[in-house]
Protein backbone atom coordinates (compact mmCIF):
# COMPACT_ATOMS: atom_id res chain seq x y z
CA UNK A 1 0.00 0.00 0.00
CA UNK A 2 1.20 3.65 -0.98
CA UNK A 3 1.35 6.08 1.83
CA UNK A 4 -1.88 7.66 1.86
CA UNK A 5 -3.33 9.71 4.57
CA UNK A 6 -6.57 11.77 2.80
CA UNK A 7 -9.81 10.61 1.53
CA UNK A 8 -11.99 13.02 0.03
CA UNK A 9 -15.70 11.16 -1.62
CA UNK A 10 -18.82 11.09 -1.68
CA UNK A 11 -21.62 8.45 0.60
CA UNK A 12 -24.87 7.99 -1.21
CA UNK A 13 -27.88 7.70 1.10
CA UNK A 14 -31.89 7.70 0.29
CA UNK A 15 -34.85 9.05 1.88
CA UNK A 16 -35.46 6.43 4.03
CA UNK A 17 -35.16 6.22 8.07
CA UNK A 18 -32.46 3.62 8.05
CA UNK A 19 -29.45 4.55 10.52
CA UNK A 20 -26.33 5.14 8.73
CA UNK A 21 -23.14 3.68 11.13
CA UNK A 22 -19.25 4.38 10.59
CA UNK A 23 -16.72 1.86 11.54
CA UNK A 24 -13.16 3.00 12.27
CA UNK A 25 -10.61 0.35 12.41
CA UNK A 26 -6.59 2.13 13.76
CA UNK A 27 -4.20 -0.09 12.53
CA UNK A 28 -1.48 -1.90 11.94
CA UNK A 29 -1.63 -4.43 14.73
CA UNK A 30 -0.27 -2.83 17.78
CA UNK A 31 -0.63 1.04 16.77
CA UNK A 32 -2.74 3.34 18.83
CA UNK A 33 -5.04 6.18 17.82
CA UNK A 34 -7.76 8.82 18.26
CA UNK A 35 -10.28 10.22 16.15
CA UNK A 36 -12.39 13.20 15.97
CA UNK A 37 -15.51 12.83 14.09
CA UNK A 38 -17.66 15.99 13.20
CA UNK A 39 -20.91 16.91 11.16
CA UNK A 40 -20.56 20.31 9.62
CA UNK A 41 -24.26 21.05 11.04
CA UNK A 42 -22.78 20.96 14.17
CA UNK A 43 -25.22 17.88 15.20
CA UNK A 44 -22.44 15.18 15.83
CA UNK A 45 -18.76 16.29 17.53
CA UNK A 46 -17.51 13.16 18.80
CA UNK A 47 -13.74 11.87 20.28
CA UNK A 48 -13.06 8.44 20.03
CA UNK A 49 -9.65 6.68 21.57
CA UNK A 50 -9.05 3.11 19.63
CA UNK A 51 -11.89 1.62 17.33
CA UNK A 52 -15.19 2.86 16.82
CA UNK A 53 -17.47 0.41 16.41
CA UNK A 54 -20.93 0.91 13.94
CA UNK A 55 -21.79 4.87 15.67
CA UNK A 56 -24.41 5.96 14.42
CA UNK A 57 -24.07 9.44 12.11
CA UNK A 58 -28.13 9.64 11.57
CA UNK A 59 -30.65 9.05 9.67
CA UNK A 60 -30.51 8.27 5.58
CA UNK A 61 -32.98 11.08 4.93
CA UNK A 62 -31.58 13.68 7.57
CA UNK A 63 -28.06 13.71 5.66
CA UNK A 64 -28.50 14.59 2.33
CA UNK A 65 -26.17 17.25 1.63
CA UNK A 66 -23.99 17.18 4.83
CA UNK A 67 -19.89 16.50 5.27
CA UNK A 68 -18.90 14.32 7.82
CA UNK A 69 -14.87 15.16 8.92
CA UNK A 70 -12.59 12.60 10.58
CA UNK A 71 -9.51 13.26 11.39
CA UNK A 72 -7.24 10.65 13.13
CA UNK A 73 -3.97 10.32 14.15
CA UNK A 74 -2.50 7.16 14.70
CA UNK A 75 0.85 6.84 16.83
CA UNK A 76 3.83 3.89 15.96
CA UNK A 77 3.49 2.09 19.59
CA UNK A 78 4.13 -1.51 17.71
CA UNK A 79 7.67 -2.23 18.39
CA UNK A 80 7.88 -5.12 15.69
CA UNK A 81 7.03 -2.66 12.93
CA UNK A 82 6.78 1.36 11.76
CA UNK A 83 3.11 1.07 9.74
CA UNK A 84 -0.23 2.50 10.41
CA UNK A 85 -3.78 2.10 8.55
CA UNK A 86 -7.02 3.76 8.94
CA UNK A 87 -10.53 1.36 7.69
CA UNK A 88 -13.13 3.52 7.22
CA UNK A 89 -16.64 1.22 6.95
CA UNK A 90 -19.81 3.12 6.21
CA UNK A 91 -23.14 1.26 6.12
CA UNK A 92 -26.66 1.60 6.09
CA UNK A 93 -26.96 3.94 3.24
CA UNK A 94 -27.45 3.07 -1.04
CA UNK A 95 -24.18 0.65 -0.06
CA UNK A 96 -21.83 -1.02 1.77
CA UNK A 97 -18.35 1.04 1.69
CA UNK A 98 -14.92 0.17 2.97
CA UNK A 99 -11.97 2.85 2.59
CA UNK A 100 -8.50 1.95 3.63
CA UNK A 101 -5.50 4.00 4.06
CA UNK A 102 -2.04 3.76 5.52
CA UNK A 103 1.50 5.20 6.12
CA UNK A 104 4.89 3.98 7.10
CA UNK A 105 6.47 6.17 9.58
CA UNK A 106 9.57 6.89 11.50
CA UNK A 107 9.76 4.77 14.70
CA UNK A 108 7.61 6.14 17.55
CA UNK A 109 6.35 9.23 15.19
CA UNK A 110 2.70 9.62 14.17
CA UNK A 111 0.17 9.56 11.03
CA UNK A 112 -2.57 12.00 10.64
CA UNK A 113 -5.06 10.80 8.47
CA UNK A 114 -7.96 13.32 7.07
CA UNK A 115 -11.34 12.02 5.48
CA UNK A 116 -13.97 14.44 4.33
CA UNK A 117 -17.43 12.42 3.44
CA UNK A 118 -20.06 13.82 1.75
CA UNK A 119 -23.45 12.74 1.84
CA UNK A 120 -25.70 12.59 -1.45
CA UNK A 121 -29.38 12.15 -1.12
CA UNK A 122 -31.09 10.60 -4.14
Amino acid sequence: MSDNTNLSTTYVVNKTTKIVTLTLLIGASGQTGNSLVRLDDGSLNVEASGDLFDFEIGANKDLGGKKLTITTTISDTAKDHNHTELIIRLKGGAVFREYALGKEVNENESAVYFCELNFFKF
